[in-house]
């Protein structure tokens, strides 16, 4: 109970606070990126340098988790906001009470509070704006930064890195695009489901491969550079790949390297169950 009281004081005191909020992945914390299946490797590389340097960094100079809460303008926040994709999750940045980010953290909303060159810690936000620190959240610095011309958001603890997502090109979705949502069938046997998703989700396309009970499902924003082709966005591998809108006797098909999806007619997979 007293621990209770003294979070929610805490939590008071932070009201004038600024910072950004982050929408994202998980109730249960992705693993770190190292060993998470399907990131690129060349990318993992040069976020674990990146890493490693504000670590070094937090050692002998600034330690960001502890410095003063810094106010920002209105537009270095909105140049933050955005979607940002992992291999698995969309996560939404965007603007809270005008001074804020948000992002939402498994079932919680958090806010993030600037620290300096681009970091981020957070506390959860609770009963509209009363916020309070959690210990799972503590020790995580929330990195935004650009590398290759990818601009990232990076969330680790030290050099460890627990997850990042890419930000996401949003462009117009053309119409054609919107005719093509639906249900594909995997004509081959080796891949992860045998059924896939195109649809839009907040203004973003999106390729999405069914998971089994109890795993994230695999969702891939794709940024339409035409009428037929789009471009998969994600750090994991065929990331940058095109994915390819085809029409062959009247059966629509979506070909990315050397994997073909076939359009199931609207009615058809429900029918199946």
């Amino acid at each position: 109970m007293i621990t209770q009281v003294y979070r929610w004081v805490w939590g008071c005191l932070c009201l004038c606070a600024m910072g950004i909020a982050v929408a994202g992945p998980p109730d249960t914390a992705p693993p770190t990126v190292p060993v998470l299946p399907g990131y690129q490797p060349a990318m993992v590389e040069k976020m674990t340098t990146y890493v490693q340097q504000v670590t070094q960094e937090c050692q002998t100079t600034t330690d960001y988790r502890h410095t003063k809460v810094q106010w920002l303008k209105t537009n270095d926040l909105k140049a933050l906001c955005g979607y940002y994709a992992t291999p698995t999750h969309i996560v939404k940045v965007d603007m809270f009470g005008g001074y804020y980010v948000r992002t939402a953290w498994g079932s919680q909303w958090i806010r993030l509070a600037s620290h300096g060159n681009g970091h981020f810690t957070a506390v959860v936000i609770v009963r509209g704006n009363i916020t309070c620190p959690t210990r799972e959240l503590d020790k995580l610095l929330f990195s935004f930064t650009t590398i290759d011309g990818r601009a990232l958001l990076i969330v680790h603890e030290g050099a460890t890195i627990r997850w990042a997502a890419e930000k996401i090109d949003m462009s117009t979705i053309p119409p054609a695009w919107k005719k093509s949502c639906g249900i594909y069938r995997a004509e081959e046997g080796n891949l992860p489901s045998p059924t896939y998703n195109l649809s839009i989700d907040h203004g973003v396309l999106i390729l999405e491969c069914p998971a089994d009970a109890g795993k994230a499902a695999v969702r891939i924003p794709l940024v339409p550079k035409s009428d037929t082709e789009a471009i998969m966005i994600r750090l994991a591998t065929g990331a940058g790949e095109t994915i390819t809108v085809m029409l062959a006797a009247g059966q629509e098909s979506l070909r990315f390297g050397t994997t073909a999806l076939t359009r199931v007619p609207p009615g058809a997979h429900q029918e199946k169950h």
